[in-house]
């Protein structure tokens, strides 16, 4: 389980988030800093790549 604090102008403080919305978040800004640091293409070239890949490889191990 994902948990993550917000700060800034949405609420007069902190707010909390936590699960899937905490991950997407998470995973979100992760992308944004690939995106700065290697280009929009490349990241997502790689995201793609990621992607056809967790949908053809197994869960597990099966040996």
């Amino acid at each position: 389980m994902a948990v993550g604090g917000l700060m800034g102008n949405l609420a007069k403080g902190t707010l909390f988030v936590e699960g899937y919305i905490a991950r997407f978040m998470y995973n979100m800004l992760y992308k944004k800093h690939q995106v700065g640091l290697h280009g929009v293409w490349k990241v997502a070239l790689n995201s793609l790549s990621a992607l056809i890949h967790r949908s053809t490889t197994p869960r597990i191990k099966l040996h």
